[in-house]
């Protein structure tokens, strides 16, 4: 249903550019576009040339405009802005929730950022002020400072009055938080329970206490498990003081995760500065830039197997078949870690894996390592035999392979909480470098073993 609406809005495209040609764009084109949800008509925008989208936007209701505004990429709504005159400049930025109208802001240099904000009308200039005071990866950064409030000493006659009073431009309505008289957050309490409740009551009576809340200075990711692990559509966000500052929307929870999992993909496949907004947005000199700082360094740790290989070299001469099993265990021994990282990188992310865990984490994979590597130690003599290799050079590998795999797993598995345990990102502990650092292990064991067995 949602593709035939974008569809349908892209079929509709060229009315649009039609009417957007005349001097006097006709008024009507509220209509015509009202009937399509504001996310379709922003992913249509990029069809439209620049100064139709100024056209259009200028030409819309500000408060549909500002939906549509809301939905687009930092570029492109910069290019609106300074496309418009000032006095719509102001009216659609008003228009902008306040926790969005902060993203964008976070995005402009300083000059732009004080332009705008100059043309903007004082509450939303205040709102993106404070805002702004936060860092952007944190819950206060996170929080639209729009809230419904009630006093813990308030009736439920004289709460709903105050609802009614604030409630028009709240977009979480129906999750209404309890304060005392100095603003501190002491309990919620639902819509339905205020409707349903006595006038005559007070609010401190029919609240649910103790309400979870996170603080202005936590990260974000950590905002997004909170809500996630207690089913929240709406959190709290505190100060120090226990003073209730602002709220955190599921949507925007919800998009922190998409970016942070995202940011973490990029990382575990060894992609430097980890987000990357938009591949199709990117140049190839931009996805250089990005990908070969950690190219060098494999490439460089890399010469470390030359220097393992050239050390036995003089065994190979005498073993030439030990070459042939060298890509089997180094692929093994390269996807068994791979395979105990993620798990970490993942268990980690969720929270079921903690640093307390570590010993507990390293016997088990130890044995997982232990248990893989002797059947895949099977499979090897198996294929020794079909190569008629011999007896001594199926034990070599057979004992190599075993080895290869249960370090693998070890350390696939302890190097992510080692790196959360000295405060370093678990997740740049990548794919490509553990296979790497797997690579001249697994040469040197296979190596050392076949030297020892075979001499």
């Amino acid at each position: 249903m949602e593709r035939e609406k974008v569809s349908g809005m892209r079929l509709i495209l060229p009315e649009i550019r039609e009417l957007l040609s005349h001097k006097e764009v006709p008024e009507n084109l509220d209509e015509i576009l009202e009937e399509f949800n504001p996310v379709d008509v922003a992913e249509a925008m990029p069809e439209l040339e620049p100064i139709e989208r100024v056209r259009l936007l200028s030409r819309l209701r500000p408060d549909f405009a500002g939906e549509i505004f809301s939905y687009l990429g930092p570029d492109d709504q910069l290019a609106i802005l300074e496309g418009l005159e000032p006095q719509r400049t102001r009216a659609l930025l008003s228009e902008v929730e306040p926790d969005d109208r902060a993203d964008l802001f976070e995005e402009l240099p300083p000059e732009l950022k004080a332009r705008f904000l100059s043309i903007m009308e004082n509450e939303a200039a205040r709102e993106t002020r404070e805002l702004l005071q936060y860092p952007s990866q944190s819950a206060g950064g996170l929080m639209t400072p729009r809230f419904l409030e009630v006093k813990e000493g308030d009736t439920v006659s004289d709460a709903l009055d105050r609802i009614r009073r604030t409630g028009q431009e709240i977009e979480q309505a129906h999750h209404i938080f309890v304060t005392d008289s100095d603003g501190r957050l002491v309990g919620h309490v639902s819509l339905r329970g205020l409707v349903m409740a006595a006038p005559q009551l007070r609010v401190s009576e029919i609240m649910n206490e103790n309400p979870v809340a996170v603080t202005v200075s936590q990260d974000q990711e950590e905002v997004a498990r909170q809500m996630r692990k207690y089913d929240l559509v709406v959190m709290p966000v505190v100060g120090a003081d226990r003073r209730l500052k602002g709220v955190v929307a599921i949507d925007d929870a919800m998009d922190v995760l998409t970016e942070e999992q995202t940011e973490d993909m990029y990382k575990f496949g060894a992609v430097a500065g980890g987000f990357v907004d938009s591949y199709s947005g990117q140049n190839p000199f931009s996805i250089v830039r990005h990908r070969i700082p950690w190219l060098v360094m494999l490439v460089l740790l890399g010469f470390i197997s030359g220097f393992v290989i050239d050390h036995y070299s003089l065994l190979m001469q005498q073993v030439i078949a030990l070459a042939v099993f060298i890509p089997l265990l180094m692929g093994a021994a390269g996807n068994a870690g791979t395979q105990a990282s993620t798990v970490m990188v993942r268990g980690l992310a969720t929270g079921e894996v903690r640093l307390r865990n570590l010993w507990r984490v390293v016997e088990k994979e130890l044995l997982v390592g232990l248990m893989a590597g002797l059947i895949l130690g099977l499979l090897a003599v198996l294929r020794v035999m079909v190569l008629r290799e011999g007896l001594m050079i199926a034990l070599v590998v057979a004992v190599s392979m075993t080895a290869v795999v249960a370090l693998a797993t070890t350390i696939g598995a302890a190097l992510p909480l080692i790196c959360k345990r000295f405060g370093l990102d678990p997740a740049v502990v990548s794919s490509p470098l553990l296979a790497t650092v797997m690579d001249i292990s697994t040469l040197f064991i296979y190596f050392e073993i076949g030297r020892r067995l075979l001499f």
